[in-house]
């Protein structure tokens, strides 16, 4: 990990080449959503940090001490095959399941097909790399779409969608206020401990617009 990363920071840090890294080696949800938003000036900055805190809070490897044999461990149990059928009592809209599930069929196929061809040798560095965001991109949409289905068989219909009221990003006194409106609610979930993803998310983007007003 430490040498891929040392090769990208030393190189010309190519942006997606980047996400691709984190996505591989990071464990923040919050900012892998961020990084696959978009090379923007505030992305590349946050990636250039993540990346390098990475390396430095990696383990230092002790090259001088005797090899040891790691003990035996027990092969990891194979997850249940993904069956199209759902074992749920499904309530009074089966058409709507079928809907959502006529989406998911290709988007799992299509992610299955790709995997199988990622090891192929006769791909290149930049065929891999393009390859490899397609399979984070149908699994976001993967994981959107299971998220219906299980509410369409909880509920019997698909799920409301939220409207979010849009902030002019080109307005610095909304911009402001909005950014006072998240560091209100920060305060609030900074007492919810359950709440850390969420705070996560408020952080970065309260960090985000710091540095949209400052540039207005």
């Amino acid at each position: 990990m430490v040498q891929e990363i040392n090769r990208w920071l030393s190189g010309g840090r190519d942006y997606a080449t980047g996400v691709a890294l984190y996505e591989q080696y990071g464990t923040s949800s919050v900012l892998k959503r961020l990084f696959s938003s978009g090379p923007s000036s505030f992305n590349r900055d946050k990636l250039l940090e993540a990346l390098q805190k990475l390396v430095a809070t990696a383990p230092v490897q002790d090259t001088s001490a005797p090899h040891i044999q790691p003990a035996a461990t027990k092969p990891r149990k194979k997850a249940p095959a993904y069956s199209a059928k759902p074992e749920e009592n499904i309530p009074a809209s089966p058409e709507l399941v079928e809907q959502v599930m006529a989406q998911l069929r290709p988007l799992f196929d299509e992610r299955m097909l790709t995997h199988a061809k990622l090891d192929s040798p006769r791909l290149n560095d930049q065929e891999r790399l393009k390859m490899a965001l397609r399979i984070h991109e149908l699994s976001a949409q993967i994981k959107k779409l299971l998220q219906v289905r299980a509410h369409v068989l909880e509920h019997g219909r698909l799920p409301e969608e939220k409207q979010q009221a849009k902030v002019d990003e080109t307005d610095k006194a909304s911009l402001i206020q909005y950014r006072n409106n998240l560091r209100s609610t920060r305060s609030k979930l900074k007492k919810q401990p359950e709440k850390e993803a969420e705070l996560e998310t408020i952080n970065t983007e309260i960090e985000r617009l710091t540095t949209l007003i400052k540039d207005l």
